[in-house]
Order: C-alpha cells, then sequence, then structure tokens
C-alpha cells in the first residue's frame, strides 16, 4: 500500500521448503521489472507496513512459541526495507498419541529506511536457514507414586527447616546475662545499713 491507510493485501498460503537456507521476498509492485525502475522515484512513498499473524515451519504442538506470529510493523513517517532473519531448529515432538517433526526458529529482524536514488524498492524478507543442531521433546505424565515423593519432599524440607529455626532461637534467648541491681535496691541497702550500725 502507498499509504497506511490506502489499505493492503492478505497473503495466505503453504509452501514446500528444502532443508536448506532460502528466502520470502514481498514487493509492493505487480511486476518485480517495474518496481526496480520505478524505485528511485517512487521508493520513498512505497510503504511495507505489514502484521503477521501465523508464520510455521511445520505443525504446532502444546505450548510452541513462534516469535513472528502477531508481528505488527506500522510505519509512518519513514518508510523502508524489513528483512527477518530465522534459525530454523528442527524439532521432534513425542506425544503419549504420535509423533510430529516441526521446526522452531529465533528471530531477528533489520530495518533499512528508503532514500532517494535507491535502485531497489522497498520490500519484506524472510530469510531462514537450518540448524546443525535439533532438538527432541517427549511429553510425559507424572504418575502418582513420583508425586508423592516430591510431596513428601516439600514437607520433610519444611519441618526440617522449622527444627532448625526452633534450635536457634532457643540458643539466643537461653544465653546467660548479667544481671543489675537497680538503683533504688542499692540505696535501700544503704538505708538499712545505717539503721542497724553494720559497718560499711
Amino acid at each position: 500500500a502507498v499509504h497506511p491507510h490506502a489499505g493492503g493485501c492478505r497473503l495466505r498460503g503453504e509452501i514446500k521448503v528444502g532443508r536448506i537456507a532460502g528466502a520470502l521476498r514481498f514487493l509492493v509492485q505487480e511486476n518485480p521489472m517495474l518496481a526496480f525502475r520505478k524505485a528511485g522515484k517512487n521508493g520513498l512513498h512505497q510503504n511495507t507496513s505489514h502484521v503477521i499473524e501465523k508464520l510455521r515451519f511445520g505443525p504446532s504442538y502444546k505450548g510452541m512459541v513462534n516469535p513472528m506470529e502477531g508481528l505488527k510493523q506500522v510505519e509512518v513517517e519513514k518508510n523502508g526495507s524489513w528483512t527477518y532473519f530465522l534459525k530454523l531448529v528442527p524439532t521432534t515432538y513425542q506425544s503419549r498419541w504420535k509423533t510430529k517433526e516441526t521446526n522452531q526458529y529465533s528471530m531477528t529482524e533489520f530495518f533499512n529506511q528508503a532514500i532517494g536514488g535507491d535502485s531497489q524498492a522497498p520490500h519484506l524478507t524472510i530469510s531462514y536457514e537450518m540448524s546443525p543442531y535439533s532438538i527432541k521433546m517427549k511429553e510425559e505424565n507424572i504418575g502418582f507414586g513420583h508425586f508423592l515423593v516430591r510431596v513428601c519432599a516439600v514437607v520433610g524440607g519444611t519441618y526440617a527447616f522449622t527444627r532448625m529455626l526452633d534450635r536457634w532461637l532457643y540458643l539466643l534467648t537461653s544465653c546467660p546475662h548479667a544481671h543489675s541491681i537497680p538503683s533504688s535496691e542499692i540505696q535501700a541497702l544503704h538505708t538499712q545499713e545505717k539503721a542497724v550500725g553494720l559497718p560499711k
């Protein structure tokens, strides 16, 4: 869209890609060759604002997080090109019922502001590459025996800490202290000595 309020395009679909590095590029012109020819003239007025609702590299599983889902980039004052670099990690998720082969990914983004005279039209590019490592995840339910052991560990730890704290408080309060005689009692003793004639 040329202006943020002029509307835009909604894209939806699936693409099969191999386990090699690749890129997806989206231009705001109908003809790619025409886009490069008019880039220097209209590049400053081409808006690449976008909202990504879903972007996945394989089936999803419970608790899966995709960083680009819900991403919103709206250009108001500055137009330019957006580039996203994705690092895909092959993931095997095994549940109680079935196994899923999918990919998790991390994301970094880069924005290049359009400048008059550029030979390339503003665009949106999603580059991805595969990680040499893979992740295996397995879903397991905790049995009653494991749950009981955990409860006993928590209760035992709480009881031991309470006993230790009680012991420290007992030692602090039972230490011998020097008892001082109040001055009023000392004066009373001196008065009694004078009354009976006892030597000082």
